[in-house]
């Protein structure tokens, strides 16, 4: 009976999409302050519609990875998070940025020298595309997944070696995956 009350404790505070709680010590014990979903990708990302989107993600994954949206600076669950891993691709799964390559820019997101997969000049890699985005009244360089068109954030010139640029990406964009690097 206990295992069932904890099952739906959790359900009640994940709410009907699933996800995996996050717990929290606080003041009176642990706490479930968040849910974060990890979608099944069961159908393959680019015949997915909107609505198959908006049932797969978040609001806040929704806005950001499939409409271009941006979250606030030093608000994403990445920006100052410094494990041992791959951060992945929110929508498709797809490795983008290892955590060898991830370093403290002062910009509010989480930034990475490089990104996965050989070059294709550039900023461009066979896991992440580039395109020129002209909205905000500004010109930069917007950084795609290559396999489902995720919006993952921009990459400017002023990054450290040996790449010297800055990928500066959503954390809603992303899902990290614990790993052994080699």
């Amino acid at each position: 009976m206990a295992g069932l009350a904890c099952r739906a404790f959790f359900r009640a505070a994940v709410g009907s999409r699933g996800g995996v709680p996050v717990l929290r010590q606080g003041a009176r014990g642990l706490a479930v302050t968040q849910a974060v979903y990890m979608p099944p990708h069961r159908k393959d990302p680019k015949k997915m519609t909107p609505e198959d989107w908006q049932r797969e993600l978040t609001p806040e994954q929704y806005d950001v990875a499939r409409e271009g949206g941006t979250e606030p600076p030093f608000s994403g669950a990445y920006y100052n998070h410094f494990a041992v891993g791959m951060y992945q691709c929110v929508c498709c799964g797809t490795d983008l940025f290892s955590s060898k390559t991830k370093y403290e820019s002062g910009s509010g997101w989480p930034s990475f020298h490089s990104a996965e997969g050989k070059s294709l000049g550039e900023a461009a890699t066979e896991v992440v595309e580039t395109r020129t985005d002209t909205s905000h009244f500004m010109v930069r360089t917007e950084v795609l997944c290559r396999k489902c068109a995720a919006h993952l954030g921009h990459v400017f010139p002023d990054g450290p070696e040996p790449t010297g640029l800055r990928y500066c990406i959503n954390s809603a964009s992303l899902k990290f995956v614990p790993k052994k690097m080699k």
